[in-house]
């Protein structure tokens, strides 16, 4: 797969401040979007472009804000969104800074196109307080604080890059369908509405955190300041897997973490439709996914954990599994109502004395947190060794469909662990190179004008260097599938093997081989578009 140019966002020259700043600093990169990159690109600036020092921090600072957070300029009524933030710099006469917030990709998509473009806010107490070490595996402990001269260079600064695990015409969809008046039938419109494009915001069950949707555009005028969209740039990075997730601290029948005769666990696997019914709300049992009549296992409710519609991972298993073309009028927000179930936080009583529930949690850290806490829960993440550094046994991911999304084959299902040295070839994601992992989504980063910078290609290239020492994604250059794309937001749909361009929407696309597509071309002189699951 290659570079690939497509229409929608802000001016090329707004880059041109991260060139050099009166402060002697080079700011390299600077940027936002999916939890996967805080990770990937800390790595990536730290063992392979030379960053000597590091500060990673989130959560809510002594002032009582939040560390770092996206500030959309478009409203002083679009609250800021938090999220955890790296930066890191290296020794020379000007230094280089390279920063990421971890947020989530339709809120780093978002920030990246909406014109005027959003800023980079940093706490000022990180000047001079130590960071939090959220990254386990770099090697080199966080500094004490940040520089005076590294936080003038980033704070109130425009991003360069956004990393998305969908798609930007996929991003609009998701927004203006979380906009859209509630549909009970169809769910085409989630109900967040609000107005003048600012949405209600989504609520946690478990925190004080939300998520809320605002109107942004691909092409043509910006829908809030009426400014015009410029072009923008989408580059595939590689593939990251979405995992399902068990806690594993029941171990009385019916229990995920419940043993068979031969001391191997009882829960491995579930399929896609039974996933999808979990997630609707339609099964309300542990026992509910096993393979065939469970009579004897003692009916235990079960604890659904789920994100928001507005983040990557949750449209990714909406359109992968849940509301696939066949189930066109089915979704992960099945009778939520955000009137009444806002936070999401319903409770079912099952006749045999069982009880089960859906609840809501904003974020992955917020996610893995909950998974690790709640008997009987079930949720999903992408794959992250940074989520999972805590787990330990007390969750277990499961296979779909018989598939394993990290291994040729599974073995027990715990996650993997990475030390500071690194874990080359820990995970070989052979089921996901090949496609026969069935939930997944392209990882992609988004720069505003005609041309990548050359910074941000650097750390891309980076990134993808690295992640053979500390495997967090397949690189794309080792898939043999993609997703086919189609119209979506108003953009017709090319997978970019005809030409380097590639547009419209790609989640829920049917999972199609590279080769395919290019015999397609010698055969018929264009793509296979169109196509989904």
């Amino acid at each position: 797969m290659k570079t690939r140019i497509s229409s929608a966002a802000l001016l090329f020259t707004a880059t041109l401040l991260f060139a050099a700043s009166s402060f002697a600093q080079t700011v390299q990169f600077i940027g936002v979007g999916s939890t996967t990159g805080l990770n990937a690109f800390s790595l990536a600036a730290v063992k392979q472009l030379g960053a000597t020092h590091i500060w990673t921090a989130k959560g809510k600072a002594s002032s009582g804000g939040n560390f770092a957070q996206v500030v959309d300029q478009r409203s002083s009524s679009i609250p800021p969104n938090g999220g955890s933030i790296f930066i890191a710099w290296d020794d020379q006469s000007t230094p280089n800074v390279y920063t990421y917030l971890a947020v989530d990709s339709t809120i780093g998509v978002e920030a990246l196109l909406a014109n005027p473009g959003g800023l980079l806010q940093v706490d000022s107490s990180a000047e001079t307080t130590a960071g939090q070490n959220l990254i386990p595996y770099l090697g080199i402990s966080d500094a004490s604080s940040v520089p005076a001269t590294i936080y003038t260079a980033i704070n109130n600064k425009l991003f360069n890059a956004a990393l998305t695990a969908i798609r930007p015409e996929d991003a609009l969809f998701a927004t203006t369908r979380a906009l859209a008046a509630l549909n009970a039938t169809n769910y085409s419109g989630l109900g967040y509405t609000g107005s003048g494009g600012i949405g209600t915001a989504i609520l946690s069950a478990f925190s004080t955190s939300s998520n809320t949707p605002v109107n942004f555009a691909v092409k043509g005028k910006d829908p809030i300041s009426g400014l015009t969209i410029n072009p923008w740039i989408s580059t595939n990075i590689g593939a990251v897997p979405v995992l399902i997730v068990v806690n594993n601290t029941d171990t009385a029948s019916g229990g995920f973490g419940s043993l068979n005769a031969s001391s191997q666990p009882v829960f491995t696997n579930i399929n896609s439709q039974d996933l999808g019914n979990l997630f609707q709300g339609v099964i309300t049992r542990t026992r509910d996914i096993l393979p065939a009549s469970k009579s004897s296992v003692s009916p235990v409710g079960v604890h659904v954990i789920q994100r928001d519609p507005l983040t990557g991972v949750f449209n990714t298993l909406e359109f992968d599994n849940v509301r696939d073309f066949a189930n066109v009028t089915k979704s992960q927000e099945e009778g939520v109502n955000p009137a009444t179930n806002n936070p999401l936080n319903i409770t079912t009583s099952n006749a045999d004395g069982s009880t089960a529930t859906r609840q809501r949690a904003i974020g992955s850290s917020e996610e893995v947190k909950e998974l690790e806490a709640i008997e009987d829960s079930i949720g999903y993440a992408f794959f992250s060794y940074g989520d999972w550094s805590t787990a330990g046994s007390k969750v277990r991911y499961l296979t779909v469909n018989g598939v394993d999304p990290l291994y040729a084959s599974y073995a027990g299902g715990l996650l993997p662990t990475c030390s500071s040295t690194g874990c080359p070839g820990s995970v070989t994601f052979p089921h996901v190179a090949d496609g026969s992992y069935p939930l997944w989504a392209t990882l992609e980063i988004v720069t505003t004008g005609k041309t990548v910078p050359p910074s941000v290609t650097a750390m891309v290239n980076a990134a993808i260097a690295e992640s053979v020492n500390v495997p967090e994604f397949v690189p794309v250059s080792q898939l043999e599938v993609f997703r086919d794309h189609y119209t979506q937001s108003g953009i017709a749909g090319a997978n970019g093997h005809k030409t380097t361009t590639e547009s419209g929407g790609s989640m829920g696309g049917a999972i199609i081989t590279v080769q395919t597509d290019y015999d397609y071309i010698t055969d018929h002189a264009k793509e296979l578009v169109n196509e989904r699951q």
